[in-house]
């Protein structure tokens, strides 16, 4: 099976540069999940909905007064909850086990189930960029001048590995654009099937040939990129104890 060494190429050099990035650079950006409390079964007889309603209205405003007593007289079960930060449901969640059971673990499943509802944080982009501005100046700012100058190489050494990408897939792709016009047109004038064999033939031959040249090509690129990279690594380390 021959193996795709464009994509394996364009993998392996996200995961070295997020790698760098992450080395030096970036904190874990992170949004809180929201969520709400999304009630499964309530048995009235067995616990009293007013005590509930009281602290759900009372931690967060969750509901309006009587919107989980109508919900459970008119069958509408399951029943969700206004959303809040994932730890503020998880705390009500427990309060109300608390107050309607006695404990946390003494409800009985039967008559009472609770589950927090969440959705993964969508973080605004523009927050994403700004905290990892903030990163850059703060770890800067923490980086001795010896370890300064090897990440400005670091930084050079990623643009211009991910450029000669760039450039060598644009390059491959502008020879091609022509050939496969041609190989259209020359197809279709074919009298035969025996001359469209020779056209297809000749066409996938120089495609298979150009492609070769391209995978060699970006696995000296991809290998320099490394050889680079760990003599930096090495330089960023011996850095860090001047």
């Amino acid at each position: 099976m021959k193996i795709n060494y464009l994509f394996l190429t364009i993998v392996i050099a996200i995961c070295c540069l997020r790698w760098w990035g992450g080395s030096y650079l970036s904190p874990a950006v992170a949004a809180e999940r929201t969520c709400s409390i999304k009630v499964n079964v309530f048995d009235i007889v067995v616990y009293k909905v007013l005590d509930a309603e009281g602290i759900l209205i009372n931690n967060g405003s969750l509901i309006a007064a009587g919107d989980l007593a109508t919900a459970i007289n008119k069958k509408l079960l399951p029943f969700e909850t206004k959303t809040g930060s994932e730890t503020s449901i998880t705390n009500v969640i427990k309060l109300l086990k608390i107050g309607l059971c006695g404990s946390v673990d003494k409800c009985n499943s039967k008559a009472l189930a609770l589950e927090a509802s969440c959705s993964e944080a969508v973080i605004p982009p523009e927050d994403i960029i700004a905290t990892a501005k903030t990163a850059l100046v703060t770890r800067l700012g923490n980086m001795n001048s010896c370890q300064r100058a090897v990440f400005i190489e670091i930084q050079a050494n990623n643009a211009s590995y991910l450029k000669e990408v760039k450039q060598a897939n644009s390059s491959y792709y502008q020879k091609l654009a022509p050939e496969t016009v041609a190989f259209r047109r020359n197809y279709r004038k074919a009298g035969t099937k025996a001359a469209q064999q020779v056209v297809l033939n000749a066409y996938i031959n120089s495609n298979q040939a150009m492609r070769q040249n391209f995978y060699q090509g970006q696995a000296t690129v991809f290998s320099n990129f490394l050889s680079t990279k760990s003599q930096l690594d090495a330089d960023f380390s011996t850095c860090s104890s001047k």
